[in-house]
């Protein structure tokens, strides 16, 4: 029991944040741009016959 409230007050290692790779930053302004674009495309066409 004591074991178990000692381990309970310990405080867990802190995560330190780490700089994005050069793949994922890409991959995420890939996506974004592909966002941007399947919402633009689904305003109204501007086609005028």
């Amino acid at each position: 029991m004591l074991a178990l409230i000692r381990q309970a007050t310990v405080r867990p290692v802190r995560r330190v944040a780490t700089k994005p790779t050069a793949g994922s930053k890409r991959r995420r302004l890939e996506e974004k741009a592909h966002r941007g674009r399947t919402k633009r495309d689904r305003g109204a066409s501007l086609d005028q016959d």
